[in-house]
């Protein structure tokens, strides 16, 4: 998972071409972030935390 920071700006790349940018393949999440509002970063960790949940319960 990649956290897109910086959404906010006029001239941030989108995740799908941050995605493309660091030659990450389609099953690489990544989700957008602004670090210095608490709620997107709230986002972000129960992502990254769900994430993580569904993989281990793969195993």
């Amino acid at each position: 998972m990649i956290a897109a920071n910086k959404q906010d700006r006029p001239n941030a790349w989108s995740p799908d071409e941050l995605r493309l940018a660091l030659r990450q393949p389609p099953h690489v999440k990544v989700v957008p972030c602004v670090a210095m509002d608490r709620e997107s970063v709230k986002s972000v960790l129960l992502d990254l935390l769900y994430n993580i949940l569904e993989r281990s319960s793969e195993g």
